[in-house]
């Protein structure tokens, strides 16, 4: 197993004019953390961890290194709408090095214009960029907006000839996740400017945060990266508020009556080919995968159970949390992932080869997690406290390398971002 005993440099993201540099040391695997308080023999401290073994280094961070749409590029971004990339390699994170190049944009949102400064990476003709601002405060008004976070990629085919797709979220407890839902949706110029909304707003309402309904259109990086010919976006308009991921629909973008082209979907869950689109929809006995084509639909695959109590999705994979049988959605494949001993998954998250997967789930003090050997249905399982943060954990992949955050500190506080080389054993 590669132990790492390079130096990780992190420019350090302060509110302030200049960051500093701070300097991180990957911890070899095994040294675990602080000791116990003292006075308290049954507190459980990372110096014991037995999680720790498995371990390729460790590093304590000051901040969350956040994915991009590229797999080895990351970056860490703040409230006050600072944004820095960093490249990770084997030898660590180090401040990126190409260039970055930053688009202002105006975007209309519930009638507040917002103008979010992107910052923008471009390789191979592909483009990422993100942004964090907030409402300018007028005087008399309340502001709707506290925060907004935008993301620009480049515009797919399917929803025009030229330019970004802006999308934006407004949720700020999903600031660090890697997995956001979109409510809000633009076609912007390559060279910043006022955005076009995709969709528009004729019989929106007003939900009770004051903005117009956030289920007015969602769209999620899972389905707008799907190799699909045709403008399609989620919408629970047609439903009552809260029910979105419960009763939605997906719409065909155009005119100011989108179609619906798929009514009463399960989750925000879908994947598009050609003019083709899958998704899940309940039946009298679980949910099924249908498909769509050529206006007719298919049924391809039944699941027995409740979707949200018994399933776990990660993008094109669904786990059956009870009999830990994997399903491939997009070639539907079966497998059963054996060697699994863990009484309450809630997250689960596949590699990009295929072949090695990551489960987890555990309360405030005991956690689980199983490191699964796909290819030789094999799996590593740990089960004790501070295996993972309680907030987002961020696992992330980089090839077969698994990244995640766990507590630095016994008493749960600091961030340590922690490298597992798969596979286990």
């Amino acid at each position: 197993m590669k132990k790492y005993k390079i130096i990780l440099p992190v420019l350090a993201l302060l509110a302030v004019a200049s960051a500093a540099l701070s300097v991180y040391t990957w911890r070899l695997a095994g040294s675990g953390g602080a000791g116990a308080a003292d006075g308290d023999s049954d507190a459980f401290s990372l110096a014991q961890s037995r999680y720790s073994a498995f371990l390729s280094g460790s590093s304590p961070v000051a901040e969350r290194f956040m994915a991009t749409d590229f797999e080895d590029i990351f970056y860490t971004a703040d409230r006050q709408g600072n944004v820095r990339y960093y490249r990770y390699s084997s030898a660590g994170f180090a401040a990126y090095d190409g260039k970055v190049e930053t688009l202002r944009f105006e975007a209309v949102c519930s009638t507040k214009t917002l103008k979010p400064l992107v910052y923008c990476i471009e390789r191979e003709g592909k483009m990422f960029g993100v942004g964090v601002t907030r409402e300018t405060p007028q005087e008399g008004k309340p502001a709707v907006f506290d925060y907004a976070f935008f993301k620009a990629v480049n515009l797919p085919a399917r929803f025009g000839s030229s330019g970004l797709l802006l999308l934006a979220d407004f949720d700020s407890a999903a600031f660090t996740r890697d997995e956001k839902v979109f409510t809000e949706a633009f076609i912007a110029p390559r060279a910043g400017g006022k955005a076009k909304p995709l969709t528009g707003d004729i019989g929106r309402t007003v939900d009770t945060s004051g903005s117009l309904r956030s289920d007015w259109l969602m769209l999620t990086d899972f389905f707008i990266e799907s190799p699909g010919s045709l403008p399609l976006f989620f919408s629970s308009r047609y439903h009552n508020l809260g029910m979105a991921g419960e009763r939605t629909d997906i719409l065909t973008a155009g005119g100011d009556l989108p179609k619906r082209t798929v009514i009463g979907i399960l989750g925000l869950w879908a994947y598009a080919s050609g003019e083709k689109v899958r998704y899940l929809k309940n039946t009298s006995s679980g949910f099924s995968l249908f498909e769509l084509s050529s206006g007719k639909d298919s049924r391809l695959l039944d699941f027995t159970g409740n979707f949200a109590q018994d399933y776990l999705l990660s993008g094109r994979y669904l786990l059956d949390t009870r009999t830990f049988v994997l399903t491939d959605l997009v070639s539907l494949k079966k497998q059963n992932v054996k060697g699994v001993a863990l009484a309450g998954p809630s997250y689960f998250s596949v590699s990009p080869s295929g072949k090695y997967a990551v489960i987890t789930g555990g309360g405030d003090r005991e956690q689980e997690a199983a490191f699964c050997n796909l290819a030789s249905q094999k799996a590593v399982c740990v089960a004790e406290p501070m295996i993972f943060t309680r907030e987002n954990p961020n696992f992330r992949w980089v090839g077969d390398t698994l990244l995640h955050y766990r507590p630095l500190n016994d008493d749960g506080s600091g961030l340590s971002l922690c490298v597992v080389d798969m596979p286990l054993s």
